[in-house]
């Protein structure tokens, strides 16, 4: 009797993870002269990914068996989720840099908005410009900025910070 060991057959596919016309030629079958291409990214059974492939939408479709409406509605979608986290990136860094900019308003004795200055109208936006570079130059304010944003690393646009999950 010959023991013989089986082991399971991995499944790779490509993820269509945005559109681009910034490449108009397809990595897959050679074709210049696209009007765009698809990012796909080869993805293997466990979410994790290997490389950047550009292709035209056709190509794409039959690299993953489907039709070219499934990877655009793929491409769309991802590029959606895309936008959203950076999004919510840029809302979350501009209430830091608030809250971080009022607390240390507040430790300088400065004002809390340009309405608080007693000044005449036309004097009362340069002065609070002068209020907010004193901000920015505090040194606290900095290492607060600093430690936030290196705990909260910017998303890059186009390329989404998550683990897709198995099977989606």
């Amino acid at each position: 009797m010959i023991a013989t060991s089986v082991e399971p057959v991995q499944t790779y596919r490509y993820r269509a993870m945005g559109f681009t016309d910034d490449i108009t030629s397809c990595d897959l079958c050679g074709r210049d002269e696209l009007k765009g291409t698809v990012r796909l990214v080869l993805t293997d059974p466990d979410g994790d990914t290997d490389g950047d492939v550009y292709a035209g939408v056709v190509c794409a479709a039959k690299a993953n068996g489907c039709t070219a409406k499934v990877i655009r509605a793929e491409a769309k979608r991802t590029e959606d989720l895309a936008t959203t986290i950076h999004r919510t990136w840029a809302e979350a860094h501009s209430k830091a840099r608030e809250g971080y900019r009022e607390d240390t308003r507040t430790r300088l004795g400065l004002p809390r908005n340009a309405f608080d200055l007693a000044l005449p109208r036309e004097e009362r936006w340069p002065a609070w410009q002068a209020v907010q570079a004193r901000v920015s130059a505090d040194e606290e304010y900095q290492a607060q900025m600093s430690a936030w944003e290196a705990e909260h690393p910017e998303p890059v646009e186009g390329r989404p910070v998550v683990r897709l999950p198995r099977g989606a």
